[in-house]
């Protein structure tokens, strides 16, 4: 449906940063969403972090994780967004 395909552009458009990251990052959407949870996942696909969000444009993560890479993921309904972090 058209709202399900504007969620996913919006997602696709979220910015990650600082990437390499040493503890904070941020998530820093495109719009205001109602409720979408993030997880934090390591290579081998383990929930290492998870934490749902509502009406947020930006968002602070507190990661305090091992040196390595990660996957950032968002979910807000059926839609679901991946991209890799670096964490220093």
């Amino acid at each position: 449906t058209p709202a399900n395909t504007a969620e996913l552009n919006a997602l696709n458009q979220i910015k990650v940063f600082p990437n390499p990251s040493t503890r904070y990052f941020f998530l820093d959407f495109p719009d205001t969403h109602n409720k979408f949870e993030v997880e934090i996942l390591d290579m081998f696909g383990r929930r290492i972090w998870s934490k749902t969000y509502s009406h947020s444009k930006l968002v602070e993560v507190d990661f305090d994780g091992t040196p390595g890479l990660y996957r950032v993921v968002l979910r807000s309904g059926s839609e679901r967004y991946a991209q890799p972090l670096i964490k220093l």
